[in-house]
């Protein structure tokens, strides 16, 4: 009886052990999210449609960037200049605790570098300025982390009256 036992924990341990976790194991690709949020009913939940603006409406949302189990290199947020002006109002306080790379950083591109600080996430707020009006323009978000899957895009499309 006690070889019966023996033997099963011995083949138990094998078993449990003999699963082979490698560094590739950990490539996740990134994710970038808007937090749900408002503005004159407005609604950012669950869709990549925005509700119409009109020309002079100013949009406030938050965007989550997620590297999962790998650091975050980039994150880049782009526009259509034509249609719209973006801004960054808390880039100071991010950039309080040195977590942007300011030799690599172009904030007028949307390029948003961060430190070799092993960076999982990054939360921050993005202002959306309606200059003209039209059907199709948004925003582009895309998130690069240090996995071999690297890029995350999200696309918001906002209409302009």
């Amino acid at each position: 009886m006690k070889k019966q036992i023996f033997l099963f924990s011995l083949l138990g341990v094998f078993l449990l052990t003999s699963c082979k976790i490698g560094a590739g194991d950990s490539d996740y690709s990134p994710q970038i999210s808007v937090a749900a949020t408002s503005l004159n009913g407005v609604n950012l939940t669950a869709t990549s449609t925005l509700d119409t603006l009109h020309v002079g409406d100013v949009l406030n949302f938050c965007v989550i960037a997620q590297g999962l189990s790998n650091p975050l290199v980039s994150v880049q947020v782009a526009n259509d200049t034509t249609y719209s002006a973006i801004t960054f109002p808390d880039l100071a306080s991010i950039n309080a605790g040195s977590i942007l790379n300011n030799s690599q950083t172009d904030i007028s591109k949307g390029y948003l570098y961060l430190s070799d600080l092993n960076i999982g996430s990054i939360t921050f707020n993005v202002q959306y300025l309606a200059k003209k009006a039209t059907k199709t323009s948004g925003v582009t978000f895309s998130v690069v982390s240090t996995s071999q899957y690297t890029t995350a895009p999200l696309k918001l499309v906002i209409p302009v009256k």
